[in-house]
Protein backbone atom coordinates (compact mmCIF):
# COMPACT_ATOMS: atom_id res chain seq x y z
CA UNK A 1 0.00 0.00 0.00
CA UNK A 2 0.97 3.66 -0.16
CA UNK A 3 3.06 4.61 2.55
CA UNK A 4 2.30 8.40 4.46
CA UNK A 5 5.51 8.91 6.73
CA UNK A 6 4.70 12.14 8.55
CA UNK A 7 7.37 13.13 11.08
CA UNK A 8 7.73 15.99 13.58
CA UNK A 9 11.07 16.62 15.45
CA UNK A 10 12.89 19.44 17.34
CA UNK A 11 16.20 20.59 18.08
CA UNK A 12 17.40 23.29 19.70
CA UNK A 13 18.81 25.82 17.95
CA UNK A 14 22.21 27.96 19.31
CA UNK A 15 20.05 30.22 21.27
CA UNK A 16 18.38 27.73 23.35
CA UNK A 17 14.75 27.85 21.13
CA UNK A 18 13.05 24.89 19.68
CA UNK A 19 12.42 24.65 16.08
CA UNK A 20 9.84 22.25 15.02
CA UNK A 21 10.84 20.18 11.40
CA UNK A 22 7.98 18.59 9.51
CA UNK A 23 8.57 16.46 6.20
CA UNK A 24 6.01 14.35 4.32
CA UNK A 25 7.05 11.31 2.09
CA UNK A 26 4.71 9.60 -0.08
CA UNK A 27 5.74 6.19 -1.86
CA UNK A 28 5.15 2.85 -2.69
CA UNK A 29 6.33 -0.24 -0.65
CA UNK A 30 8.72 -1.70 -2.06
CA UNK A 31 9.87 -5.21 -2.19
CA UNK A 32 6.67 -5.73 0.91
CA UNK A 33 5.88 -9.56 1.38
CA UNK A 34 2.58 -10.98 0.77
CA UNK A 35 -0.24 -11.89 2.98
CA UNK A 36 -2.15 -14.63 3.52
CA UNK A 37 -5.82 -15.70 4.49
CA UNK A 38 -4.88 -14.83 8.30
CA UNK A 39 -5.12 -11.11 6.52
CA UNK A 40 -8.51 -11.47 5.16
CA UNK A 41 -9.96 -8.62 7.33
CA UNK A 42 -7.43 -6.25 5.34
CA UNK A 43 -9.59 -5.51 2.52
CA UNK A 44 -10.11 -2.79 -0.36
CA UNK A 45 -12.05 0.42 -0.40
CA UNK A 46 -12.92 2.13 -3.08
CA UNK A 47 -14.81 5.09 -4.26
CA UNK A 48 -16.68 5.15 -7.66
CA UNK A 49 -17.73 8.05 -9.17
CA UNK A 50 -19.57 7.85 -13.00
CA UNK A 51 -18.82 4.29 -13.16
CA UNK A 52 -15.07 4.82 -12.50
CA UNK A 53 -12.97 3.95 -9.83
CA UNK A 54 -11.53 7.81 -7.99
CA UNK A 55 -9.65 6.21 -5.42
CA UNK A 56 -8.37 2.52 -3.91
CA UNK A 57 -7.56 2.41 0.09
CA UNK A 58 -7.03 -0.23 2.83
CA UNK A 59 -9.75 -0.82 5.38
CA UNK A 60 -10.14 -3.56 8.44
CA UNK A 61 -13.24 -5.28 8.78
CA UNK A 62 -14.43 -5.05 12.74
CA UNK A 63 -17.40 -6.48 12.74
CA UNK A 64 -19.33 -8.17 9.97
CA UNK A 65 -20.51 -5.18 8.62
CA UNK A 66 -18.15 -2.22 9.66
CA UNK A 67 -14.84 -1.27 8.73
CA UNK A 68 -12.10 1.40 9.89
CA UNK A 69 -10.66 3.09 7.38
CA UNK A 70 -8.80 6.45 7.44
CA UNK A 71 -10.84 9.84 6.93
CA UNK A 72 -9.07 10.98 3.75
CA UNK A 73 -10.69 7.84 2.37
CA UNK A 74 -14.04 8.42 2.70
CA UNK A 75 -14.07 12.37 2.76
CA UNK A 76 -12.86 15.24 0.01
CA UNK A 77 -9.48 16.79 1.12
CA UNK A 78 -7.27 18.28 0.16
CA UNK A 79 -4.15 16.08 -1.69
CA UNK A 80 -1.05 17.06 0.88
CA UNK A 81 -0.99 17.31 4.51
CA UNK A 82 1.44 18.37 7.31
CA UNK A 83 0.41 18.60 11.38
CA UNK A 84 2.76 19.44 14.19
CA UNK A 85 3.17 15.87 16.53
CA UNK A 86 0.70 17.58 18.34
CA UNK A 87 -2.16 17.02 15.91
CA UNK A 88 -2.22 21.12 14.71
CA UNK A 89 -2.29 21.65 10.96
CA UNK A 90 0.29 23.09 9.64
CA UNK A 91 -0.89 23.14 5.98
CA UNK A 92 -3.61 21.50 4.26
CA UNK A 93 -5.89 18.68 5.63
CA UNK A 94 -8.97 20.34 5.39
CA UNK A 95 -12.36 18.10 4.68
CA UNK A 96 -14.07 19.66 2.14
CA UNK A 97 -17.25 17.32 2.04
CA UNK A 98 -18.29 13.42 3.05
CA UNK A 99 -18.88 11.18 0.07
CA UNK A 100 -21.73 9.78 -0.64
CA UNK A 101 -21.73 6.38 1.86
CA UNK A 102 -23.31 4.15 -1.68
CA UNK A 103 -20.01 5.73 -3.92
CA UNK A 104 -18.14 3.33 -1.49
CA UNK A 105 -17.43 0.28 -2.84
CA UNK A 106 -15.54 -2.66 -0.96
CA UNK A 107 -13.95 -5.44 -2.21
CA UNK A 108 -12.39 -8.69 -0.61
CA UNK A 109 -9.15 -10.10 -1.33
CA UNK A 110 -9.55 -14.02 -0.45
CA UNK A 111 -6.49 -15.62 0.19
CA UNK A 112 -4.06 -12.07 -0.52
CA UNK A 113 -5.16 -11.77 -4.04
CA UNK A 114 -6.11 -9.03 -5.29
CA UNK A 115 -9.44 -8.46 -6.57
CA UNK A 116 -10.49 -6.90 -9.68
CA UNK A 117 -11.13 -3.28 -8.30
CA UNK A 118 -11.86 -1.58 -11.90
CA UNK A 119 -15.10 -3.28 -12.45
CA UNK A 120 -17.81 -1.61 -9.76
CA UNK A 121 -19.65 -4.94 -10.23
CA UNK A 122 -17.09 -6.82 -8.44
CA UNK A 123 -17.30 -5.12 -5.51
CA UNK A 124 -19.03 -7.14 -2.20
CA UNK A 125 -20.55 -4.25 -0.42
CA UNK A 126 -21.46 -0.36 -0.14
CA UNK A 127 -21.25 1.84 2.39
CA UNK A 128 -24.35 2.61 3.79
CA UNK A 129 -23.31 5.24 6.28
CA UNK A 130 -20.27 6.92 7.41
CA UNK A 131 -19.51 7.68 10.69
CA UNK A 132 -16.62 10.65 11.33
CA UNK A 133 -14.86 13.05 13.55
CA UNK A 134 -16.62 16.46 12.49
CA UNK A 135 -13.59 18.05 12.28
CA UNK A 136 -12.71 20.28 9.65
CA UNK A 137 -9.44 19.21 9.73
CA UNK A 138 -7.94 15.34 9.11
CA UNK A 139 -4.77 16.31 11.82
CA UNK A 140 -5.63 13.89 14.91
CA UNK A 141 -8.32 13.25 12.87
CA UNK A 142 -7.82 11.13 9.98
CA UNK A 143 -9.95 8.48 11.29
CA UNK A 144 -13.22 7.15 9.67
CA UNK A 145 -15.92 4.09 10.18
CA UNK A 146 -18.01 2.90 7.01
CA UNK A 147 -21.24 1.13 7.73
CA UNK A 148 -21.97 -1.53 5.35
CA UNK A 149 -24.95 -2.48 3.71
CA UNK A 150 -24.33 -6.39 3.82
CA UNK A 151 -22.35 -8.33 6.01
CA UNK A 152 -19.08 -9.39 4.48
CA UNK A 153 -18.32 -13.16 4.19
CA UNK A 154 -14.44 -12.48 5.52
CA UNK A 155 -13.07 -12.79 8.99
CA UNK A 156 -13.46 -9.83 11.85
CA UNK A 157 -10.44 -8.03 13.41
CA UNK A 158 -10.50 -7.37 17.19
CA UNK A 159 -9.94 -3.42 17.73
CA UNK A 160 -6.95 -3.46 20.28
CA UNK A 161 -7.60 -0.26 22.48
CA UNK A 162 -4.04 -0.01 24.27
CA UNK A 163 -0.69 0.21 23.17
CA UNK A 164 1.86 -2.10 21.68
CA UNK A 165 4.06 -4.05 24.10
CA UNK A 166 7.46 -2.35 23.95
CA UNK A 167 9.23 -5.51 22.41
CA UNK A 168 5.94 -6.44 20.21
CA UNK A 169 6.70 -6.80 17.22
CA UNK A 170 3.75 -5.42 14.52
CA UNK A 171 2.59 -5.94 10.74
CA UNK A 172 1.99 -2.95 8.26
CA UNK A 173 -0.91 -4.92 6.39
CA UNK A 174 -2.41 -2.95 3.19
CA UNK A 175 -3.96 -2.59 -0.29
CA UNK A 176 -1.77 -0.11 -2.92
CA UNK A 177 0.47 0.52 -5.35
CA UNK A 178 3.90 -1.04 -5.83
CA UNK A 179 7.08 0.76 -7.03
CA UNK A 180 6.37 0.11 -10.66
CA UNK A 181 3.26 2.36 -9.57
CA UNK A 182 0.54 -1.04 -10.17
CA UNK A 183 -1.42 -3.06 -7.95
CA UNK A 184 0.36 -5.70 -7.23
CA UNK A 185 -1.44 -8.99 -7.61
CA UNK A 186 -1.26 -9.89 -3.67
CA UNK A 187 -2.03 -7.97 -0.38
CA UNK A 188 1.51 -6.77 1.13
Amino acid sequence: GLSVILSGCSGGAESGTTQEIVGQTIQPIIRGISSGAEHDSVVVLTTFREGLRRSLCTATLIAPNLIITARHCVSDTDSSTACTKEGTPITGGSVKADRDPQSLVVFLGKGGVAPDTEVEANGTARGAKVIVDPAPNVCNRDVAFVVLDKKLPAPVSPIRLGPPALDERLAAVGWGIDETGMLPESRE
